[in-house]
């Protein structure tokens, strides 16, 4: 095995102990015989319909990047559905989130697109359902409310960049020749051997970004298919309690489940061990006082369904991960 790869290896098992000692943590915090009587009285009908629902939400967003793609190019409906889903599956059982880079080098390899655009796709895709979960947050202010102060930082954070890029958005589409102002200084730290290359990528980046974020049309069609899908993953989440003997208020859990996926950019280790059950628990029972046994019953079973959906669709588009491999010779940013 070579360094590199013996380093790759030693830091995705470093991840794995510091999950599991997260989750056995959580696991003795929570009490975890009381939480096995109680997960064995869960309704298991439920919690498969709640699966089901998980897995709409899931078309929803495929249909959501798609719309973002066929902005840009031709793509067809398999072609997303296999580079998103494989992704997905490299993102979740990685330690380091390297399936959208290899979903960006994926649709790089279909006509017209660049490593730039592609990229573009993801990074608009991403945001899209980051700004449909800031809109939703506010609502909190509607149920009995205990946010931490981490949190409402870490909300108001995401919306000072959100706001911050929509304005300098405007600002460059207005004057175009400021783009290349911008992307000429970004370019000073770049080595000159690469530059050539580098500036293609980010300008094509950059101009793609631009004209996803701010056509009226796509943001309104995202951000509609974004709405959808965080419903339909709170509407599972809904079953999930109810499974577990809780029955929540709708908004409720709309509201935890856009903080929910707010903390699920952090970093986490392969499978999010330890990492997802903590997530779930400090939103619904520290923030929003549900019951302590009921939530580690939901984070459980949330995970376990979550992890079952990423592997029946990510064997389903495996065969993508061999165009998500970078290859030889590709310097010319696509």
């Amino acid at each position: 095995m070579s360094r590199r790869g013996a380093g790759a290896a030693a830091r995705s098992l470093l991840a794995l102990a510091l999950g599991a000692v997260a989750l056995a943590a959580w696991w003795k915090l929570l009490g975890g015989p009381a939480v096995v009587r109680a997960l064995v009285a869960t309704d298991a009908r439920l919690a498969l319909v709640g699966f089901l629902l998980v897995g709409v939400s899931q078309l929803f967003r495929l249909f959501r990047w798609l719309v973002l793609l066929r902005a840009v190019g031709p793509v067809t409906l398999g072609q997303a559905f296999r580079m998103l889903y494989a992704a997905e599956l490299l993102n979740t059982f990685l330690p380091v989130k390297l399936g959208d880079a290899g979903r960006a080098l994926a649709v790089s390899r279909i006509a017209p697109f660049t490593l730039g655009s592609a990229s573009a796709t993801i990074v608009a895709d991403r945001l899209s359902g980051i700004l449909v979960r800031l809109a939703v947050a506010p609502l909190a202010v509607l149920i009995p409310f205990n946010a931490t102060r981490s949190l409402v930082v870490s909300v108001a954070a995401f919306g000072g960049v959100l706001v911050t890029a929509a304005g300098v958005g405007l600002v460059v589409r207005r004057r175009p020749g400021l783009l290349s102002v911008l992307v000429g200084w970004g370019l000073r730290c770049v080595p000159e051997r690469v530059r050539g290359p580098f500036e293609r990528t980010l300008s094509s980046f950059v101009s793609s970004l631009l004209t996803l974020g701010l056509a009226p049309a796509i943001a309104v069609r995202t951000f509609f298919l974004s709405l959808l899908a965080l419903l339909f993953q709170a509407a599972a989440f809904w079953l999930y309690f109810r499974a577990a003997g809780v029955e929540l208020e709708a908004l409720t859990v709309i509201v935890g489940t856009a903080y929910l996926d707010l903390l699920a950019v952090l970093p986490a280790p392969p499978a999010g061990l330890g990492v997802a059950e903590w997530s779930v628990t400090f939103v619904f029972a520290w923030t929003l006082g549900v019951p302590g046994v009921a939530v580690s019953v939901t984070a459980l079973v949330s995970h376990g369904m979550w992890l079952l959906l990423v592997v029946g669709l990510g064997a389903a588009s495996s065969s993508a991960v061999a165009e998500m491999l970078p290859r030889p010779g590709k310097t010319d940013g696509r």
